[in-house]
């Protein structure tokens, strides 16, 4: 976990919301940016909310960084009754300290899932999750999936293959996998890719982490565009029509996952989506599966007929062969790809990162 010893949120809360309420309107291209512009004592007043609030499990230190309370003040802003933005913030925080506790409660061990899972909680799960190197092969081979590098905007990238093929002894693998890495963005992407401008950190109190050049050089710019969430390649060249009722029990499974678990606990995770190599068939099932999703989630999901896009948006040096060679008979990571992917790598379960 990226962690910073003696961290002025306060001082990091009024940087982030100075330097977005200083941009002129022209350059506000985020929903974070357009709600701190409308909101702009929002990350003051709903940390304190939170400091003056009981859970069920203690807010960690990464649960204190910006990203992570836009988060939660994103995933409220819209009121999906009356499918508009809410203008009262206090009305915003009271559903997103609801929507907090609900989540530490999740994350403390209560509900049903836990019991399914055969883990205790959050904890037990990100650092004991493990898959052996056989079941790796066979899980990866049915649905590859993949962090490597970040998108020409700076934000961390995951691919992945749909499958062709329906294989429910792996779901529950499938859905582990995706919760352990979406944790693995809070507790380590976002904070590498966000960390504390120098006038909230002590010099006397800085970990070693904190000396890293990267994160020194990216700690002096402004806090102006907090990168919150990930780019989701997804790849749609396996898709067969001649499976399509495989593919919906496989696509009904995810949406599932992600509408009870996911939505709930990782708002605002996906910074966009873009499906590639998608026909028209499939783009045609792919927009009715969308009208379930959460209204974020089909407000940032592109869909194209070919890959070209991942030129446009990531650029190809930093995009896997498997994923740039729509003809690549093996989908992973070359062993070059893989060192380069190392520091990403979930620390407790092999193939998650």
């Amino acid at each position: 976990m990226v962690a910073y010893k003696a961290t002025d949120y306060a001082a990091w809360y009024r940087k982030v919301q100075e330097d977005i309420v200083s941009l002129p309107k022209s350059a506000t291209h985020t929903r974070a940016q357009q709600f701190v512009q409308q909101f702009p004592n929002a990350l003051i007043q709903f940390s304190d909310k939170l400091e003056q609030s009981t859970f069920s499990r203690a807010l960690e230190d990464f649960q204190r960084h910006p990203n992570f309370i836009l988060r939660f003040l994103l995933a409220e802003w819209r009121d999906e009754a009356t499918k508009k933005n809410r203008v009262d913030l206090d009305d915003i925080m009271r559903h997103s300290l609801e929507r907090v506790k609900a989540s530490q409660a999740w994350r403390s061990g209560q509900g049903e899932f836990w019991k399914r899972w055969s883990f205790k909680d959050i904890d037990d799960l990100y650092n004991n999750y493990k898959t052996s190197p056989e079941a790796e092969i066979e899980l990866q081979s049915w649905f590859p999936q993949q962090f490597y590098g970040c998108d020409r905007d700076g934000y961390p990238v995951h691919y992945e293959m749909l499958p062709s093929g329906h294989r429910p002894e792996l779901l529950r693998d499938m859905t582990l996998r995706r919760i352990v890495n979406n944790e693995h963005t809070l507790r380590f992407r976002e904070p590498r890719l966000n960390p504390p401008p120098v006038i909230a950190r002590s010099e006397a109190h800085r970990t070693p982490q904190s000396e890293d050049a990267d994160a020194v050089a990216a700690s002096d710019i402004e806090c102006s565009n907090p990168r919150i969430g990930v780019t989701w390649v997804i790849d749609c060249r396996r898709l067969s029509i001649w499976q399509s009722s495989s593919i919906y029990k496989t696509a009904q499974a995810m949406i599932e996952a992600s509408q009870q678990v996911t939505s709930q606990n990782y708002p605002e995770q996906g910074h966009q989506a873009l499906v590639v190599n998608l026909g028209q068939f499939w783009g045609s099932m792919y927009n009715l599966a969308m009208k379930v999703m959460p209204a974020q989630t089909q407000r940032t999901t592109l869909c194209f007929a070919s890959n070209q896009v991942l030129h446009d948006r990531i650029g190809w040096e930093q995009v896997p062969v498997s994923y740039k060679d729509i003809g690549a008979k093996k989908v992973s990571l070359t062993p070059e790809e893989r060192s380069n992917a190392a520091e990403d790598v979930v620390p407790s379960a092999s193939g998650t990162a």
